[in-house]
């Protein structure tokens, strides 16, 4: 059985909706192809929206490793549509697509702040999709259409990303900015207020789509041949569909990822 490693920021990382943990770019641990996997552990550090709410704090495992045109990234599934890349305008920029399952991580519990209290609460899901890609040009440029495939929210978004990658000796930084559009029904699960909900402290709120706009900044060191160590720095700013919400008591999220992966 073959195994290779295929990782990369513009292939499946997402912003947006998300308290942790954030997806790493590990594409420091082998070529596309390559004969390489990897498995590790992560902890994630991030802000919430929500007033009164503590930091979320995760734990997680971290796998990098494909199977034929199956690969999984940190927690982020894929299947790569496309064998070879099609080439786009210059000989060295590539088309390509994929299918994508990214997991979501925003929510709260009911009791975690007073503000809250009565909501019902929220649950984690699955937002999978199609993600296209052009690669090897002066940025990489990543284009994603995810919607909620448990049915939690019901909703859907759009997610555009430019990144680069940078070398320094051992040391790999890759910048990314992105835009995201999200639907009202996205927004409503997370952010909105039925009548019924509504208190004198916390006004009915019917959650509206919304654009959000994010950066990040991934960084990769090899520590030995086999150990590598990861870390991501994310901010998400929302936009007034997140912000005129009740319960949104600040307008971005900061999560802060660091993690080491062994790979074999």
């Amino acid at each position: 059985m073959r195994f290779y490693f295929l990782g990369g920021l513009f292939l499946v990382s997402s912003f947006g909706l998300h308290a942790a943990p954030a997806t790493i770019d590990t594409s420091a641990l082998g070529e596309d192809g390559g004969a390489s996997a990897g498995v590790g552990v992560t902890v994630s550090v991030a802000t919430r929206p929500y007033e009164d709410a503590d930091d979320a704090v995760a734990f997680l495992p971290y796998f990098s490793f494909g199977v034929g045109d199956f690969y999984i990234s940190g927690l982020n599934l894929g299947y790569q549509l496309t064998e070879d890349p099609d080439e786009f305008a210059a000989p060295e920029v590539e088309l390509r697509w994929d299918i994508i399952a990214v997991p979501r991580f925003l929510g709260f519990k009911a009791e975690e702040s007073d503000v809250l209290l009565g909501l019902e609460d929220t649950d984690y899901s699955i937002h999978a999709g199609i993600s296209a890609s052009l690669i090897n040009g002066p940025v990489n440029f990543n284009a994603q259409v995810l919607t909620d495939i448990l049915g939690v929210s019901g909703g859907t978004e759009v997610i555009t990303t430019v990144s680069k990658a940078f070398s320094f000796d051992k040391l790999s930084l890759t910048p990314a900015f992105n835009l995201s559009w999200q639907d009202s029904n996205l927004v409503d699960h997370y952010f909105g207020i039925s009548a019924a909900d509504a208190t004198a402290e916390r006004a009915a709120y019917n959650g509206d789509s919304v654009v959000n706009v994010g950066a990040s900044l991934t960084a990769a060191y090899p520590f030995t041949g086999s150990l590598l160590g990861i870390g991501a720095v994310t901010v998400d700013q929302f936009g007034s569909g997140i912000t005129d919400s009740p319960i949104a008591t600040d307008d971005a999220v900061t999560t802060a990822t660091f993690g080491l992966v062994y790979s074999f």
